[in-house]
């Protein structure tokens, strides 16, 4: 679980901390998930289409919900290109 300031007022939903309406914090992937999503898009960037090795892919919630850990919803993508559809 993310670390808290003391006497910061969140809830806990069982996969994000909402710390207020306007923030929240994901609880990570986890690490046998990701890598199965990594291997079923055999270490290619689904939105460049480059190979990179396993360390460097990232998954990217399509939604945008950090929350929504349907498999429809994650995306394998590289650092740059999850930057850019996150910004």
């Amino acid at each position: 679980m993310p670390y808290f300031l003391q006497g910061s007022p969140f809830s806990f939903d069982g996969k994000v901390v909402w710390i207020d309406e306007s923030r929240k914090t994901r609880i990570p992937i986890s690490p046998k998930i990701r890598l199965e999503l990594i291997a079923q898009a055999e270490n290619i960037c689904e939105r460049c289409y480059n190979y990179f090795e396993n360390k460097i892919l990232e998954i990217h919630h399509i939604d945008g919900d950090p929350s929504n850990d349907d498999s429809e919803n994650m995306m394998v993508v590289c650092a740059n290109c999850h930057r850019e559809l996150t910004n």
